[in-house]
């Protein structure tokens, strides 16, 4: 076995890194392209259930070079089984159904995962081939920004260990990190955008139910990446004080009530509960933001809490302040006093949450970010086992002064 490519498999951007390297090895191997997508997508099928579970895989693609039984493309995948893997989920049974060869071991606290696609003698593949195949994964195929960065973070976590040159390489690599992150969200924008409406015009089309069911599942995973991908946007933007706003005054009563649909289909395993204030509760405010605010919590509330049970959203005005107070709250996990001090700095993750539950860890702080440009503030009270409630306090129009970014 000659092996050619390894991809550490821990987040999106890993997934998208191992599909596009497992669509070049097939490229490379001269199967077709039907088959190459097959390839790809079983592997990224696998990485998706490794990463949505937050366990930590490590990728490698290679070529088995046995003559006597033929030539194989081969992808294996090992993890370390924090949480049990189910074979019958969607994504293992999808890849079983796209090649013939799949299989699935636990051993020793590890599990692995190997898919198998024969490459046709039609190919004409040798070993010697094969090695030009890894010479050119090794020495010859551009890094992308992302395993540039993945590169320098690495020499970065080294360097710290043996020197203070850490802290000059550190400001290094977050100019080169806000720099990827500004220009791979660009770029990646605008073909999802794209492959979103495709979707949604073909289900309009459709009337077949199991093509439907295919396709709403293609536009909910393009949402979450759309969705990872205006979060990258935000950090990129935040750290140069660049966020975009459009403000104008709102009632909040009836702009949370009509969001009520909207918030309701976020988590629809969730039962959500509105309380207005029965006071009016005018601010000024940027409506499309302050709706990434309320989803992001109420996002947060259904994902760190169990499936059928009440999110309670309330607004009521503060006399003593003369401020508008939204809270969100849950009756999940809950936060040790220790993560509440962090839990709205960038990429913060509760460490024994991270490796359970899917996340960017940036939520909270560009909800954060958003709040204090409406002159606002927002923190958390939370009972460790019993949930979390999260605040969010800002000005009403009589109360509100220069202490707001500029129209």
């Amino acid at each position: 076995m000659i092996k050619l490519i390894e991809v550490p498999v821990e987040n999106e951007l890993d997934l998208t890194l191992a599909y596009r390297k497992s669509i070049k090895a097939g490229e490379l191997t001269k199967i077709s392209i039907s088959m190459r997508t097959a390839f790809a997508t079983a592997v990224s099928e696998v990485c998706r259930e490794v990463i949505e579970k937050g366990l930590d895989g490590q990728l490698y693609v290679a070529v088995e070079t046995d003559e006597s039984i033929g030539y194989h493309i081969v992808a294996n995948l090992r993890y370390k089984e924090v949480i049990p893997l189910n074979e019958r989920s969607e994504g293992f049974i999808y890849a079983g159904k796209l090649l013939t060869y799949f299989d699935h071991q636990v051993q020793d606290g590890f599990g692995t995962v190997v898919l198998k696609l024969k490459i046709p003698q039609s190919a004409g593949i040798s070993r010697s081939h094969v090695n030009r195949i890894k010479h050119y994964f090794q020495e010859i195929e551009p890094q992308t920004p992302y395993e540039n960065l993945r590169k320098r973070n690495t020499e970065l976590f080294k360097t710290n260990e043996q020197s203070a040159e850490a802290l000059r390489t550190a400001e290094y690599i977050i100019e080169q990190k806000n720099e990827f992150l500004s220009v791979a969200s660009h770029e990646l924008k605008t073909p999802m955008t794209i492959l979103r409406a495709l979707t949604q015009l073909a289900l309009k089309k459709n009337a077949d139910a199991d093509l439907s069911e295919q396709l709403l599942k293609i536009d909910m995973q393009a949402r979450k990446m759309q969705d990872m991908i205006s979060q990258l946007l935000d950090i990129s933007k935040s750290e140069y004080d660049k966020m975009d706003y459009k403000f104008e005054e709102v009632e909040l009563n009836s702009y949370l009530r009509s969001q009520h649909d909207l918030i309701k289909n976020l988590v629809p395993q969730h039962f959500i509960v509105f309380t207005d204030s029965p006071e009016p509760c005018a601010a000024r405010i940027d409506k499309l933001r302050m709706e990434q605010v309320v989803n992001n919590l109420i996002g947060n509330a259904a994902k760190y809490s169990q499936n059928g049970s009440t999110i309670n959203v309330s607004l009521s005005y503060e006399d003593e302040t003369d401020c508008i107070l939204l809270a969100v709250q849950d009756s999940g996990i809950g936060l040790a006093e220790d993560d509440l001090k962090k839990v709205f700095d960038k990429f913060y993750r509760v460490t024994n949450v991270s490796k359970k539950i899917a996340g960017l860890g940036v939520g909270l702080y560009i909800s954060s970010k958003i709040v204090f440009d409406h002159a606002g503030e927002i923190w958390a009270e939370s009972t460790l086992g019993k949930g979390s409630t999260f605040y969010v306090r800002i000005p009403t129009l009589s109360n509100r002064h220069d202490e707001a970014i500029a129209l």
